[in-house]
């Protein structure tokens, strides 16, 4: 084969949303003819590093409540940005000295969700933000931001 029949394609990182533990892309390729009639197996998988993961602070948050829904919504800038976020809640139900651990709320695409609050006894929440993993877990490698702690009322 001449290698003028030889096609290189570029691939960028905006198709991919999901990181893994380590904040890398996990992908594989595979090769077809300009037709797609012939295509080749797939390729095992690989690890490609994203971008790094930007942080935002406390600051950047802003949370309110209506009735047993919190509005939360956070500014991330142009190094903090990704397609998708996973968003983890924690709560406390006394003065603020003990916590639940995170839990895992949602995937979302957007810089703002409704949090339903769990029990009415809940008087104090914490929220964290991270880059979208491939698991949904609590991972410090992909921290974009926490919350201060926000009193439920």
């Amino acid at each position: 084969m001449a290698t003028e029949d030889i096609k290189v394609v570029s691939i960028v990182d905006v198709p991919f949303q999901r990181v893994d533990e380590n904040n890398n892309y996990v992908i594989r390729v595979r090769v077809s003819n300009t037709d797609g009639s012939q295509k080749s197996s797939w390729s095992p998988y690989k690890t490609v590093p994203a971008k790094a993961i930007g942080t935002i602070d406390s600051s950047a948050f802003t949370i309110s409540q209506s009735g047993e829904i919190l509005s939360v919504s956070f500014l991330v800038d142009a190094n903090s940005y990704r397609p998708l976020y996973d968003v983890f809640a924690k709560w406390s139900t006394d003065s603020g000295s003990n916590y639940t651990n995170f839990e895992y709320y949602d995937t979302i695409s957007v810089t703002s969700l409704p949090i339903d609050i769990p029990n009415v006894s809940v008087n104090r929440a914490i929220i964290r933000i991270q880059a979208a993993g491939l698991k949904q877990e609590e991972n410090n490698n992909l921290l974009i931001g926490t919350s201060s702690a926000f009193t439920v009322t």
